[in-house]
């Protein structure tokens, strides 16, 4: 990569976290029930930020709507951000 392309993707990356974390800010005050979806995935682990957010989800949902076949992350946070929560 050139030294613009480079800096494209690094300002494309820093939104991208910036995103992120007002998401979790956000969701983080929807939160009403506190529902265990068992152990964490390790600190660094790929699979920690999905389960973060599902976590976030279920509280707020009160159930765990991403174990239904095919309602992933993206769905159900579409669908309670349509309806409210």
């Amino acid at each position: 990569m050139d030294g613009q392309a480079l800096a494209v993707y690094d300002d494309m990356a820093k939104q991208l976290r910036e995103c992120d974390a007002k998401l979790r800010a956000l969701l983080g005050q929807l939160g009403q029930a506190k529902v265990d979806l068992g152990k964490a995935p390790r600190a660094g682990s790929k699979s920690r930020a999905a389960f973060d957010t599902r976590q976030t989800l279920v509280n707020w949902a009160g159930v765990g709507l991403t174990r239904s076949n095919g309602l992933g992350l993206a769905t159900v946070l579409k669908t309670l951000s349509e309806i409210g929560g």
